[in-house]
C-alpha cells in the first residue's frame, strides 16, 4: 500500500490485542515459550515480554548473599 500524502509504500499488518487475562494465562502455564506462541497464534518475542512484565510486577529481585571472603595473595 502507499500512503496518500507521502506516497511512502508500506505492508500494512494486523495487531493481534490480547486482554490482560490471556496474557495472565500464558504467563501462569508451564510450558515453553514457543508453544504458548504457538497456541495463541503469536511470536515468541511477544510472550516473553509479556513474561518479564508479569514477573517485573509480581516478583522481587532478590539480595545478593554477602558473607563473601576476600583472600589476597602475596607476590612470591
Amino acid at each position: 500500500m502507499e500512503c496518500k500524502n507521502c506516497e511512502y509504500q508500506f505492508v500494512p499488518t494486523l495487531q493481534k490485542r490480547f486482554n490482560e487475562q490471556t496474557k495472565l494465562t500464558a504467563c501462569l502455564l508451564k510450558l515453553f515459550l514457543r508453544t504458548i506462541a504457538r497456541l495463541l497464534h503469536t511470536s515468541e518475542t511477544s510472550v516473553l515480554s509479556w513474561v518479564k512484565k508479569f514477573a517485573l510486577k509480581n516478583y522481587e529481585k532478590p539480595q545478593p548473599y554477602s558473607e563473601a571472603v576476600i583472600i589476597q595473595l602475596n607476590k612470591m
